[in-house]
């Protein structure tokens, strides 16, 4: 290939490979200026990794436009849904609107630049088959519904990616079996990535701890998901927090959740549901039932009670 390639697709490939081996070696001013190389020779590479570089160096407008324009590359060339370009160029936006103060980020607002979009979100529609990546679909469904301020949508995602992660046996310990195809790391670190970008850092802290813990026992060690848990946790400088050596893997697991002493992956979406119905305003979950269709009166632990019957249908637990 490389004896056939033009001038332009040897460097592409070149500067490529050095910003992904910086991007492992947490170098990331390195790795910005390889990927900038690519897009001056060829403007429509595709890299979009370019974007996570961006984002972790805080030029979260860049990250957007960098994730967008390679997801219309992508889309354009396979005719499939580009569902790591949408969850990251998501994040972008979520997280400007979380600097920002609003809960809803305005494209009006004139004060700011305007953030990428990537065509319509019904795109699913029109595009080839679905996600088949299980986790990376629910991922997608988390970060979209928050964009959308759907919140018991939000909740089931981030229940159902809860449950990926693991069970628990009767000491809170995580099952340490192979995470060959790395549902946990990616359950993780999106769960993490998605309380980051909504300003919540302990709880997104404590998702990337259990993220690095994955990446010895997950498959294919040049995957960059291998990566993201331990830059994360080094851009937001979580390395020297005292409870980090010192903690052993547990993760917060409420008495209600147990079967037996053990915690089951039904136990881990119904607290998930539970936990997120809890941070819920009586407005917003009116708002939520009104979406389903459901009555909307009554006291904020009726209602409560009211959409979690409900998100549990939706789970498959009632």
């Amino acid at each position: 290939w490389l004896q056939q390639a033009s001038g332009i697709d040897r460097q592409v490939r070149e500067y490529t490979s050095r910003g992904m081996d910086m991007l492992r070696m947490l170098r990331l001013e390195e790795a910005k200026a390889a990927f900038d190389h690519v897009y001056q020779v060829k403007p429509y590479a595709y890299c979009w990794q370019a974007g996570v570089v961006k984002f972790y160096l805080g030029d979260l407008h860049g990250a957007a436009e960098c994730f967008a324009h390679n997801a219309h590359i992508y889309e354009s060339r396979f005719g499939q849904i580009a569902s790591e370009e949408r969850i990251w160029r998501d994040a972008c936006e979520l997280k400007i609107a979380n600097r920002m103060n609003t809960k809803k980020w305005k494209q009006t607002d004139s004060s700011s630049p305007t953030i990428a979009q990537i065509r319509d979100k019904n795109d699913d529609m029109m595009l080839g088959p679905k996600e088949t990546r299980k986790v990376i679909r629910i991922a997608r469904d988390l970060f979209s519904s928050s964009l959308d301020n759907d919140l018991s949508n939000e909740a089931i995602a981030r229940a159902k990616l809860r449950s990926i992660c693991g069970e628990y046996d009767a000491n809170n310990q995580v099952s340490a079996r192979a995470d060959k195809k790395m549902w946990r790391l990616n359950s993780w670190y999106y769960l993490g990535l998605h309380y980051d970008v909504l300003g919540d850092a302990s709880a997104s802290r404590d998702c990337m701890k259990m993220a690095l813990r994955q990446c010895a026992s997950s498959g294919n060690s040049d995957d960059i998901i291998q990566t993201l848990p331990m830059l994360h946790m080094a851009k937001r400088d979580w390395f020297d927090d005292d409870d980090f050596v010192e903690d052993t893997g547990k993760f917060e697991i409420s008495e209600a959740s147990r079967d037996g002493g053990a915690i089951t992956g039904d136990s881990m979406v119904l607290q998930s549901i539970q936990e997120s119905l809890d941070k819920m305003k009586l407005a917003e979950l009116q708002r939520s039932l009104k979406k389903r269709g459901l009555k909307s009166s009554g006291s904020k632990s009726v209602l409560k009670d009211r959409l979690l019957r409900s998100l549990l249908d939706d789970a498959g637990l009632n």
